[in-house]
């Protein structure tokens, strides 16, 4: 098999979401790679693999915005859900995750479950994305919602609503065994996951449970099974961990005008300039192109 790891450090002042893997059972590791290179803040990471072996990934990442890619900015940026797949020779399905109807994507989770009705002997996967999203356009924000989507084939559905009301965070999945259920006379296996996460209280914080089915979600009926619990929280103790930003994180972009500025490893400022400069380039030629293509036409 293949063990992953995956973190966030601080490459060219920014920091950005890194794998690594090892096919000896942790003996070796490949040098850190990057998993979308980009010039927005990542953070925040969670992971699943499926029956294939195949790495889902989903994390934060700043919204783009002019603020974002300015250095040192005071106030808070959007942020979003991000979502990519490893099947062993590269990363592909890169996507945002659709917001709610709320403010920042924070927090993402996922996980991938494998179902198949009875009579069949073919496997399905579901991807499903839980995340907690501020009921403001920034974070943080008065309260904020749970909200989930699941991918179903190449289909990714639109995101609901998990729970509301005060100020709901830290969504985290668990697998849920398989399960068989007869819906009209066909025998099915139930494809369902386990969600838990923070409600945090003015009072008391809480931890609550609930299961997510994806025939309750795809019909359109509650996404909750009937089963949900407020369990009080434990407050863990802290732990540290040690920086990986030490560490040499190979330069693997997905586009050449990134990889050009990843190579020169410029400062976050020098990159925002960079940046700057580029569309002002891009602006300019499309101005003289106008220009002549107009000036050629009036000729005619």
């Amino acid at each position: 098999g293949v063990l992953y790891l995956l973190a966030y450090a601080q490459v060219a002042s920014r920091q950005q979401v890194i794998v690594s893997q090892s096919t000896d059972n942790g003996t070796t590791w490949r040098e850190w790679s990057r998993v979308a290179p980009s010039l927005l803040a990542q953070r925040h990471i969670s992971a699943a693999t499926d029956r294939h072996g195949a790495l889902h990934v989903v994390w934060q990442q700043e919204s783009f915005s002019l603020r974002a890619l300015l250095p040192k900015t005071p106030a808070p940026t959007p942020t979003e859900v991000h979502y990519a797949r490893y099947d062993g020779t590269g990363w592909r399905d890169f996507i945002r995750i659709a917001p709610g109807e709320g403010g920042a994507q924070t927090f993402p989770s996922i996980q991938v479950s494998s179902h198949r009705k009875a009579d069949q002997a073919e496997w399905e996967d579901t991807v499903w994305v839980a995340w907690s999203e501020s009921n403001g356009e920034n974070a943080p924000a008065s309260g904020s919602t749970i909200y989930a989507t699941l991918k179903a084939g190449d289909t990714w559905y639109p995101p609901r609503a998990v729970t509301a009301g005060g100020e709901q965070i830290y969504p985290s999945f668990a697998r849920t065994p398989m399960r068989y259920a007869t819906v009209a006379g066909t025998p099915y296996s139930l494809n369902a996951v386990d969600l838990v996460w923070l409600y945090n209280g003015p009072e008391q914080k809480q931890i609550y449970f609930a299961q997510l089915t994806e025939t309750q979600y795809r019909d359109g009926g509650e996404l909750l099974a009937a089963r949900a619990a407020g369990l009080p929280s434990i407050q863990p103790g802290a732990v540290s961990a040690p920086s990986v930003y030490p560490m040499a994180i190979s330069i693997q972009p997905h586009r050449w005008l990134l990889q050009w500025i990843w190579q020169w490893q410029l400062t976050r400022e020098a990159q925002s300039l960079l940046f700057i400069l580029l569309a002002l380039a891009g602006y300019l030629f499309l101005k003289f192109a106008f220009s002549r293509w107009f000036a050629t036409t009036m000729d005619q």
